[in-house]
């Protein structure tokens, strides 16, 4: 193979990787949960035709930034983080229940999902983006459903 012919096949190699995102893909923007900033969790970005790679940024304070982005319609989903204090012993795990049971607190499990997790159902999150090259800003305001009586 002669050296002109092995550059015309490396650079039609490396076309896919060029395609989309000349200058570089980018997405950040301001996450809340009703109302309130997030200040700790993730936005991730699925492929909405389940095609490809998902990218995610990490959510600080209720600003996420991901500065190696694809291109194309993507599903996010936004998940919020609290920081959970476990009992380091047994005695304190048993007085804590102790204490909870006092004031009439169901205590079944160390984590209750609720307290932890977005529902996938809350509106504004999974929702269809879509994500264009260069430089983009894309805010979510989730709003948690009401609970039902």
């Amino acid at each position: 193979m002669t050296y002109r012919a092995m550059l015309v096949v490396v650079g039609l190699s490396l076309l896919p990787l060029a395609a989309g995102c000349e200058k570089g893909c980018s997405v950040s923007g301001t996450v809340t949960l009703n109302g309130e900033p997030v200040k700790k969790g993730e936005v991730i970005f699925h492929p909405a035709d389940g095609q490809g790679q998902m990218f995610a940024g990490q959510i600080v304070d209720g600003h996420y930034e991901v500065d190696e982005a694809s291109p194309g319609s993507r599903r996010a989903q936004i998940n919020a983080y609290r920081d959970i204090n476990f009992a380091v012993s047994q005695e304190e795990m048993q007085q804590r229940a102790a204490d909870l049971t006092a004031r009439g607190v169901n205590h079944q499990g160390l984590v209750n999902p609720a307290d932890v997790d977005i529902p996938p159902n809350a509106e504004g999150n999974n929702t269809t983006v879509e994500i264009t090259s260069g430089t983009q800003t894309l805010d979510f305001n989730v709003v948690t459903p009401k609970p039902v009586k």
